[in-house]
């Protein structure tokens, strides 16, 4: 459209339009509608007005088309850059239309028809045209194209399809437990979530390493473990591509076995009685030990027996059972030879240590082990012979010997035996009609001990009158019949003579003077008497044997508390305590102890005292100075009447 010449001279004929350079109107009009223009262009247009005398052109005017959606999209083209990436380049439509602002890259799976999601993967900004689609499925078929906009609209392109790489598996899972035992576990490894290609191998690994090799089975049977022991188990599973680890592990804990390999104990502090062992938990207990056992031995040969005794080793004895890992070992014997050994346990077996070394416990008082063996020998002249011996009867515990005693019916028979190896004495034609008890002391510097009586009945004895000879050596050998009765003669004056002294000392109606239990006493101590006197013992030198117990002659003033405690039932009868001075010996059958309070009234002659098969007497006199004399006689209750016992002055 265009308006007349401002300035006309003579009217217009016509008009002349051109458009880019080409006339493409002559007309009068001043107006004209173009079609089929590209769109986004320019458009150069131009007028010639013509009269009668001649034509004029005005000035050329320029127009740009409006924009279009672009048209001529080419398919991209795709390539696989790895195993998971796809590559796609495309180049610009062929006819624009307008300003291309950007591109869309679009995805979808193939294969899933017309209903496939498509996927806006990427916009792109103009002019570049390219693309890399990464985080794919392996061995996965894909289909892309791409979209080109302006400001007006957009022009697809055909899809390209591809498909991706194999890669390693995705989702592995971890194994699954389906038994397990001390030393293995059976597994199975589930198939992953995403093979991503040809699966070609199964591996199942065991605290990060692979146990058993590779295997297409899922099966698997991890070997060698230790008992009782957690383990971390995973699978791996691999493809043409590569191996995928499962993220989860299965936890596995191995089931107890029997401990193994427990060292001996060791051994320290060693006493008399009793030392301390000391041990270690086992280098593979294979579960949780519950127990130890210490165990001892006594061992061959002992130290301090006599040669020819029978050595035998010792029962197995258990001192501690419990979990603690060392114990204060008590009760044992002096001087003797032992091992140990320990246990652990647990809920599956047990494990036993070597024997330790031998430790010997320090030397002690010796101690009885039996009584002794009285045998009754009949010859063939009519004569009998009684054998006593004791080869069995002690434990020495020491190195050091000083002798043996032996008592017949409470009197000591013969001399103190100075030979270890003696172990007997022989006594002819012993008298018949009456019970005989025989009892053994051993003395050594460690202390003594005194057997339990051992018996001759009287029934068993031939009535064939004769005189008592002592066989000391084991060689027989015997004393002549008037060396024996020259020595009971002498025994007898000094009985008188000992008698004789004590009624002829002053007489006093306190009982003043320290209170003799075989102990020592300091002067002060003897000016008055204590405010609770202690019980006396009325036992001296061995049963029968008359010797004063106010004198203290060192080893042979021998002082013993017999049992049980026998209270008086007479007036004023109160409880007592037992009191021992000197050394202490083993009680006998026949002995009892006989315990009372001074400055209390008490006829002992009217309540014997008994115990057992044996019934006490007690007997007080008085003498002319005001002193009470007590002593005792044992009667048996099948008519034995025994000696008296010292007698003990108050």
């Amino acid at each position: 459209m265009w308006e007349e010449p401002e300035i006309v001279y003579t009217p217009i004929q016509y008009y002349l339009l051109y458009h880019n350079g080409n006339l493409i109107l002559n007309s009068t009009r001043q107006s004209m509608t173009l079609t089929g223009l590209q769109p986004f262009s320019p458009q150069t247009f131009y007028v010639v007005a013509c009269s009668e005398f001649g034509c004029s052109q005005g000035n050329s005017s320029t127009g740009l088309t409006l924009e279009d959606a672009p048209v001529g999209l080419a398919a991209p083209v795709l390539s696989v850059l790895a195993r998971r990436e796809i590559n796609v380049v495309w180049t610009a439509p062929t006819q624009l239309n307008g300003v291309i602002l950007e591109y869309i890259v679009q995805r979808r799976l193939l294969n899933q028809g017309a209903a496939a999601a498509i996927t806006d993967v990427a916009r792109v900004a103009f002019p570049t045209s390219h693309y890399t689609d990464t985080g794919l499925a392996a061995v996965t078929m894909y289909e892309y194209r791409v979209q080109a906009l302006n400001s007006v609209g957009g022009v697809n392109s055909s899809w390209t399809a591809i498909q991706t790489g194999e890669d390693a598996p995705e989702g592995v899972k971890a194994p699954e437990q389906r038994f397990i035992a001390s030393t293995y576990t059976e597994v199975f490894l589930p198939a992953p979530h995403h093979s991503n290609g040809v699966i070609t191998s199964y591996s199942l690994l065991v605290n990060g390493s692979v146990q058993g090799g590779s295997s297409i089975s899922q099966h698997f049977n991890a070997t060698g473990l230790l008992p009782f022991t957690v383990y971390s188990l995973t699978s791996s599973v691999c493809t043409r591509a590569g191996c995928s680890v499962s993220a989860d592990s299965l936890i596995v804990k191995t089931m107890e076995d029997q401990p193994l390999f427990i060292s001996p104990p060791a051994l320290s502090d060693a006493n008399e009685t009793s030392l301390t062992a000391q041990w270690a938990e086992p280098s593979e207990p294979n579960g949780i030990v519950t127990r130890y056992q210490l165990i001892s031995q006594q061992i061959c040969p002992q130290p301090g027996d006599l040669s020819g005794r029978i050595c035998q080793e010792g029962i197995e004895v258990v001192h501690f059972t419990g979990p603690a890992l060392s114990y204060f070992v008590t009760g044992l014997r002096p001087f003797t030879n032992y091992r140990f050994r320990v246990e652990a346990a647990n809920t599956v077996g047990t494990a036993v240590s070597d024997w330790s070394v031998r430790v010997t416990t320090l030397q002690g008082a010796p101690s009885v082990l039996a009584v002794p063996n009285v045998t009754l020998h009949k010859h063939s002249e009519g004569s009998v012979a009684v054998e006593i011996n004791w080869f069995y009867s002690f434990s020495y515990n020491s190195e050091q010997f000083d002798g043996y005693t032996v008592y017949q019916n409470s009197l000591l028979i013969g001399e103190v035996i100075r030979q270890k190896k003696n172990t007997s004495v022989t006594i002819l034609d012993p008298q018949p009609g009456r019970n005989h008890s025989f009892v053994v002391t051993l003395t050594t510097a460690f202390g003594s001990a005194t057997t339990p009586s051992g018996y001759l009945l009287a029934s068993v004895i031939p009535t064939i009158p004769s005189q008592t000879v002592l066989v000391q050596e084991s060689k027989t050998a015997t004393h002549e019949q008037p060396v024996f009765i020259i020595g009971m003669v002498i025994l007898a004056l000094v009985i008188l003579l000992v008698l004789f002294f004590y009624l002829s000392r002053p007489k006093s109606n306190k009982r003043n003077g320290p209170w003799h239990t075989g102990r020592s006493y300091s002067p002060a101590a003897t000016t008055s008497p204590p405010s609770t006197p202690p019980p006396v013992v009325g036992i001296g030198h061995g049963p029968g044997n008359r010797r004063k117990r106010n004198k203290t002659d060192g080893a042979n003033n021998m002082f013993w508390v017999q049992n049980p405690t026998v209270t008086p039932s007479g007036p004023g009868n109160n409880p007592h305590q037992s009191t021992t001075a000197g050394r202490q010996v083993k009680p006998t059958l026949a002995d009892t102890q006989l315990t009372y309070l001074a400055d209390q009234e008490w006829d002992p002659s009217t309540d014997p005292l008994s115990i057992a098969n044996v019934c006490y007497s007690a007997h007080a006199n008085g003498d002319a100075n005001g002193y009470d004399s007590l002593f005792v006689q044992a009667n048996t209750l099948d008519g034995f009447e025994g000696p008296p016992l010292e007698d003990t002055r108050l």
